[in-house]
């Protein structure tokens, strides 16, 4: 299956942004060219290195959700009009089977241990959680040496665990293991993004060719992390009384900025009159 394009904003401040392009542009040069063709852009720096722009802007006169888009849609053009995928902050890496079902037991023998109370044996809940959560553990580590050659040091939690399972007495280490090494999942919100769609549509002028471009969500098709994902809103709004979904998504903001110009995106290549923003 062809991969889809991908345009991931991975950091960003006010009049200033960076993004990564999965996939290089055939031309860096037309690429800064067509998507500074609006004011507000006061720079484009391409770094074919690391495959990311960074642009510096005025944002009282052009807004970050129209800069996603003006690249995402060149980076559709650019690859033959193929869907581009738009993140409004690096995705995170998908919980595996091993690591959900570890935490999952987890949380069961721990029920089980607050039902049974202090002072009693080991439970076979609390085996299957601490046996689970060690290979878990290590499965991660070795996937992490194959892609990357060399694992998180979180990993070695995991002998702490070991260490634990022979004096039984491990569900604590357990949980303290798994937390360690898999905690960031939990602390962060998957990101969401946009899928970008340009539609041929009829022209007037049979040696036209006119667009318009079909804005949808991309839905997170990794249910295990929509489970999980509920701990950081609960943590915050315990803290602070606040829910971290009650800013505007991409989605919003693009269709914020569709409003402003009367649902069209300027120009942008040789389509100077403007490309139709249609969202579903």
């Amino acid at each position: 299956m062809e991969e889809i394009p991908v345009v991931t904003v991975i950091h960003k401040l006010p009049g200033r942004i960076r993004l990564h392009l999965s996939v290089e542009p055939k031309d860096h040069q037309q690429m800064i060219a067509s998507v500074k063709d609006h004011e507000g852009f006061e720079s484009i720096t391409y770094t074919p290195v690391t495959n990311s722009v960074l642009i510096n802007f005025d944002p009282d006169r052009i807004k970050r959700a129209e800069i996603l888009v003006r690249v995402g849609l060149y980076m559709s053009l650019d690859q033959e009009s193929h869907c581009v995928h738009i993140f409004s902050q690096p995705a995170t890496q998908e919980m595996s089977d091993s690591v959900f079902y570890s935490g999952i037991s987890l949380v069961i023998a721990l029920l089980s241990r607050l039902v049974r109370g202090p002072g009693e044996k080991v439970s076979w809940t609390e085996w299957i959680a601490g046996g689970s959560t060690a290979m878990a553990v290590l499965e991660h580590g070795w996937s992490e040496v194959r892609k990357e050659g060399n694992f998180d040091p979180e990993v070695l939690s995991v002998v702490y665990l070991l260490i634990a399972l022979f004096r039984k007495n491990f569900l604590p280490a357990a949980i303290f293991t798994w937390v360690s090494t898999f905690g960031r999942h939990l602390v962060r919100i998957a990101s969401k993004g946009v899928e970008l769609r340009p539609v041929k549509v009829r022209s007037g002028r049979p040696d036209e060719t006119r667009y318009e471009v079909e804005v949808s969500p991309i839905k997170n098709a990794d249910n295990k992390m929509i489970i999980f994902s509920v701990i950081p809103s609960i943590l915050k709004y315990a803290f602070t009384g606040e829910s971290v979904m009650t800013g505007r998504n991409l989605l919003q903001q693009i269709q914020q900025v569709s409003e402003l110009h009367g649902e069209v995106l300027d120009g942008i290549e040789s389509f100077r009159e403007g490309i139709p923003l249609k969202f579903k």
